[in-house]
């Protein structure tokens, strides 16, 4: 009946025991893993689970990729047995950050510890695993869900490890020290004068031969000012290879390509601002109004731009002529492509 759990088979019980069993053990003794993908989880529950998907569907061509460069045949067992302790991981946080979500939905005092939230979030799961069908398609979003928590908390601890990239000196001399009156305590307004707000031009003092330097912070221009945007070329260009990708992860799934093809633009957009062809061309998506592109925007941007291709390419096309550079998809979005300056790292993992 396309359900992993039925009352009347015994033994599937037993195996279901087992693993809880084992699921109570890595939450007690790997606490600080299993929190950092319930705080992921918490705080980009749609990215995680467009990313368990995105990894699921990349790994088969990343593992070609590896086999075929012989050299990293070895790294394969290494990277198989860290994606299926990362999804024993995930989905351990992905039962605790249900039973925390259930006990705050019907108001618990003070939040569930980690255990007893395994143990109610294990519970409610197990009754939608004994719904006919409904059962099996939980079971596959379990799995896909914890492993993107996984993989993005993963991510996120590899970028906190990251040195921090030293700050620049700021430009300018810096102001001379005010003047003191000799008559008076305080400073002498007549000799230093207050600066005047905006000007970068030397203040000068009553005083002869006194002047005293304003320094100025200079200003940030978004992104939108600061680079160029992207030509027609070279957006289609980064299409052809995340064409080819989707087409590549399509071939698997069969009649789920869309679907794959949706989740693969969304999470990227939502995630980098790009795309693997984005990437490669060194292009990314903002906003016109400088806000991030979250995963409500790059959902709507995608959709419209099925919509664009469906309408005879008629709003692709439009980017050629468009003096913002923009198609169909991206005014409806309110985003731009750039094209950002070579040596602009796009991914920082």
């Amino acid at each position: 009946m396309l359900r992993p759990l039925a009352p009347q088979v015994g033994w599937v019980w037993a195996v279901a025991g087992i693993f809880f069993l084992f699921y109570l053990f890595i939450a007690a003794v790997f606490p600080r893993p299993v929190l950092a993908c319930v705080n992921e989880l918490t705080a980009r529950p749609a990215t995680t689970f467009f990313m368990g998907l995105l990894t699921k569907l990349l790994l088969p061509l990343a593992l070609v990729i590896l086999i075929v460069t012989v050299v990293g045949t070895f790294v394969v067992p290494f990277v198989l047995a860290a994606l299926f302790l990362g999804a024993l991981v995930g989905k351990v946080a992905l039962l605790e950050w249900l039973g925390l979500k259930l006990g705050s939905q019907f108001g618990a005092r003070e939040p569930l510890k980690p255990l007893p939230a395994l143990a109610v979030g294990a519970a409610v799961i197990a009754l939608v695993y004994m719904i006919p069908v409904l059962g099996l398609v939980t079971f596959g979003v379990i799995s896909v869900w914890g492993l993107g928590g996984a993989v993005t908390a993963a991510f996120g601890g590899l970028r906190r490890e990251m040195p921090a990239k030293p700050t620049a000196p700021a430009e300018g001399n810096p102001a001379p020290a005010m003047a003191l009156d000799p008559l008076l305590s305080g400073p002498n307004p007549a000799v230093n004068p207050p600066p005047i707000t905006g000007s970068t031009e030397p203040v000068a003092a009553t005083a002869p031969n006194q002047t005293a330097t304003v320094p100025v912070a200079s200003a940030t221009l978004p992104e939108t000012l600061s680079y160029p945007r992207a030509g027609f070329w070279e957006r289609m260009g980064a299409a052809f290879l995340d064409v080819v990708l989707v087409c590549i992860s399509g071939a698997l799934v069969g009649p789920f390509t869309p679907i794959v093809a949706l989740a693969y633009f969304s999470a990227m957009w939502a995630w980098k601002g790009t795309t693997i062809g984005g990437i490669v061309l060194g292009l990314k998506v903002v906003r016109f109004d400088g806000q991030p592109v979250t995963f409500a925007v790059a959902l709507v941007r995608a959709l419209a731009g099925a919509f664009s291709m469906f309408v005879l390419f008629l709003g692709i096309l439009w980017i050629a002529w468009d003096p913002e550079k923009q198609g169909w998809h991206d005014k409806i979005a309110g985003t731009v492509v750039l094209k950002l300056p070579r040596g602009t790292p796009l991914v920082c993992l």
